[in-house]
């Protein structure tokens, strides 16, 4: 007879047989992708504004400050702003198009002077429209507020300017 016993599981003497040589780092490796695809996902619903941790835009300008006003106070605020929303849009819209044709005139295989110096006119004759809406909702606004709304504004302006002073890249 033979000093070797050998068994049908494959777990004799020199060690663990065929898979169950590698089910722990499989079973670790599972375990990691499935970390990584469920962290891929939440971290997906949380980054697009679904969840609560989501990172929110910044609103800098006097819009921004009303709405960290209460309510109701906003809301009454912001009326000027919710009539003149339409002109808003449209005006975005034309300020795109006219960007649009500048850029197509630009990048065209031949330049043509006259063409592009006319895209850029219209570009900044459409910047004047939307900057001078602005301005007359800025107006409308200061009308509306307080004298202590406006310090107020102009404290959290300032915040603001400190705070994201450092992410421009500001020259000065």
């Amino acid at each position: 007879m033979s000093d070797v016993t050998t068994s049908g599981s494959g777990s004799g003497a020199s060690g663990r047989g065929g898979w169950r040589r590698y089910a722990a780092p499989m079973l670790l490796g599972s375990l990691a992708l499935n970390l990584l695809f469920i962290g891929a996902t939440v971290g997906g619903h949380f980054a697009h504004g679904r969840g609560g941790l989501a990172h929110q835009p910044i609103e800098r300008g006097i819009v921004g400050f009303v709405r960290s006003l209460p309510s109701d106070r906003a809301q009454a605020l912001m009326q000027p702003f919710e009539g003149r929303r339409p002109q808003f849009k449209e005006s975005r819209k034309a300020l795109r198009e006219a960007r649009g044709a500048a850029f197509d005139a630009f990048t065209s295989d031949t330049i043509e002077v006259d063409k592009l110096r006319t895209a850029l006119q219209r570009a900044g004759e459409a910047e004047d429209r939307m900057q001078a809406l602005g301005t007359q909702l800025f107006i409308d606004l200061a009308q509306r507020m307080t004298p202590a709304e406006r310090k107020s504004y102009r404290t959290w302006r300032e915040s603001q300017d400190k705070h994201h002073r450092g992410k421009r890249h500001d020259k000065d």
